[in-house]
């Protein structure tokens, strides 16, 4: 983990009442999360990930009105085009 990320702070609650003696920070932040779905991208040659990702309800595909949020990249001799909001 890297340390500028920090982590994810677990705090129960029971009955209303915080459980601070039974707090804990699991060392694993946004940045691992990004770092590894990465990594499963990349490595997914079929793009059957992508493909499963994109037909799902966790992911929107929109239009691009003007085209200026557009990357292109290439990929295993493929040219991948993305879009992206800030």
């Amino acid at each position: 983990m890297n340390p500028e990320f920090g982590g994810i702070e677990i705090t129960p609650i029971i009955d209303c009442s915080v459980q601070h003696h039974a707090a804990l920070t699991i060392p694993i932040a946004g940045q691992d999360f990004d770092e590894y779905f990465l990594s499963m991208l990349l490595s997914d040659t079929q793009f059957e990930l992508a493909r499963t990702l994109k037909e799902s309800d966790i992911c929107e595909v929109l239009p691009d009105e003007d085209g200026s949020d557009r990357i292109e990249a290439e990929y295993n001799g493929r040219k991948v085009k993305s879009y992206y909001n800030y």
